[in-house]
């Protein structure tokens, strides 16, 4: 009897870590499973984010490079076939530059940003004046400035010495100043100042002009994909990425992008840069 028992207690210790072992089997192939939907579930998100990349890049070259490209062949053929003279060709001259820097512009962004959303930033931290490289980025864009009268003050101090990627600071800089020429008119003034801001420069690009809705502020800050087309008090065209791609770049650099705007009156934009 004792033995008969002994047996079954034994026969139910060996089905209980039977079963235990089981259970542990089995909450350990739903823990991987989860794992591989979640692994799953990033692939599939990165898969659609290249798609939407390739999409913008496809439809910024079929159409805010295509376009220009195609105006400026059919008056350079109108040229070569004397169906114009040299003379009526010169009066196109101011609209074939505009078209030609806005391309190279858009071209410029276009890469940087392609760059950064297949192989990510590559980051070269380097010391280097802050006032300098600004007045370097004004005189740059001199023919925008000049063509539409406005006038750009450098308030950095001189000597500000900064340690972040020089390539990088270059592209937020004249992305922020080239959006401040775009929307102010004629006539109006943009002044870049330097605040220092506890272990942070603060950057600031302040202009007179058109302004922002708040709808279309909070969509330049989101974190979504969308871009934005917007055209300035010229009719200048924009990509949409620019400001994307300095929010990206800002952050890279272990800064913050920020703005402040009223519609009719100007726009201030903000971007931080670590002291150390």
């Amino acid at each position: 009897m004792a033995l008969n028992a002994f047996a079954l207690l034994l026969l139910l210790i060996v089905a209980t870590i039977i079963i235990y072992k089981k259970n542990k089997t089995i909450t350990g192939l739903k823990a991987l499973l989860q794992e591989k939907k979640i692994a799953l579930k990033r692939i599939e998100e990165k898969a659609e984010n290249d798609k939407k990349t390739q999409d913008k890049i496809f439809s910024i070259i079929s159409h805010d490079l295509k376009s220009p490209i195609n105006g400026l062949k059919s008056l350079l053929l109108l040229l070569k076939n004397g169906d114009i003279d040299s003379n009526d060709f010169l009066r196109f001259t101011p609209k074939l530059y505009n078209d030609v820097d806005a391309m190279s512009f858009s071209l410029s962004n276009l890469l940087s940003w392609s760059k950064s959303q297949m192989k990510g930033f590559i980051h070269v931290p380097v010391n280097f004046n802050l006032r300098e490289e600004i007045q370097e980025t004004i005189t740059s864009l001199k023919e925008n400035i000049t063509k539409k009268n406005i006038s750009v003050e450098n308030l950095a101090p001189d000597s500000i010495v900064i340690n972040c990627d020089k390539n990088q600071f270059k592209i937020i800089i004249r992305n922020l100043l080239h959006n401040a020429i775009k929307f102010t008119n004629s006539k109006g003034k943009i002044t870049i100042n330097i605040i220092e801001d506890n272990d942070f420069y603060k950057v600031t690009i302040t202009d007179n002009g058109v302004g922002m809705t708040d709808d279309i502020k909070n969509k330049i800050f989101s974190s979504d994909k969308k871009y934005i087309t917007t055209y300035g008090t010229a009719n200048e065209k924009g990509t949409g990425i620019g400001l994307k791609l300095c929010k990206q770049m800002i952050e890279h650099n272990k800064g913050t992008l920020s703005a402040e705007t009223i519609l009719g009156e100007g726009s201030t934009f903000y971007f931080t840069i670590p002291k150390n």
